[in-house]
């Protein structure tokens, strides 16, 4: 089988944004086209799939200069330094700039998300989604992450959102399997309805119309 783009990557190329990946690893509906062969599907390109998998740990980690360090805060300080140091004496033509740069631009794209967010509380009714009455774990930080990455959509240009919920590969005991999946993901107080029932109502409406183009379901 040919792995190549996906819609959710499609759509974001086309519509000139993102697509967020909020899975454990990006799926392939978040990949765009190659565009230097924008038509061969089986061509993909990375270039606006943000992995989002814990939107607040998105960025790197960082510690103060000030202060006693455990010997992972002493690396973790080290490479910040080291990065900021060798970016200013790197040729443009090194291959090893393009490791300095992305360093640098995920370490200020980090530290801008996780400003607007310092300021964004995880609603009590998403919370909820995380205990005892409410929907399995990796379906409850997905949603948390969705609702996170619709509060920082004009740093992140969110035009496509992938999750994903496995678990409908039953054979058997299908209707006491899948009628809970599909309770937890679409039901009145499943995963999504808290979603929608937690955004401001100018966010309401275009959410509700992308719901299709939001969620993926792998086997």
């Amino acid at each position: 089988m040919t792995f190549g783009s996906g819609w959710g990557g499609r759509l974001s190329t086309a519509a000139n944004g993102n697509a967020v990946a909020l899975t454990t690893s990006p799926r392939r509906f978040s990949f765009g086209p190659d565009p230097s062969a924008p038509t061969d599907l089986s061509k993909v390109s990375h270039e606006h799939v943000i992995p989002a998998a814990n939107m607040r740990e998105l960025g790197l980690t960082d510690v103060d200069d000030l202060g006693w360090f455990s010997t992972n805060e002493y690396t973790t300080r080290a490479l910040k330094h080291y990065y900021a140091e060798r970016r200013l004496t790197l040729p443009n033509a090194s291959v090893y700039s393009r490791f300095s740069d992305h360093e640098h631009k995920l370490r200020v794209f980090g530290e801008l998300i996780s400003a607007r967010l310092a300021d964004v509380p995880v609603p009590a009714e998403i919370e909820a989604l995380f205990g005892e009455g409410g929907v399995r774990y990796d379906l409850a930080l997905q949603v948390s992450n969705l609702y996170d990455a619709l509060a920082s959509n004009d740093l992140l240009s969110l035009r496509a959102a992938s999750m994903d919920f496995n678990g409908w590969d039953t054979h058997d005991q299908q209707k006491n399997e899948i009628e809970p999946n599909l309770a937890m993901m679409l039901g009145s107080s499943g995963a999504l309805a808290t979603l929608y029932s937690v955004l401001p109502p100018p966010m309401r409406a275009p959410t509700l119309r992308s719901l299709s183009a939001v969620s993926s379901v792998d086997n």
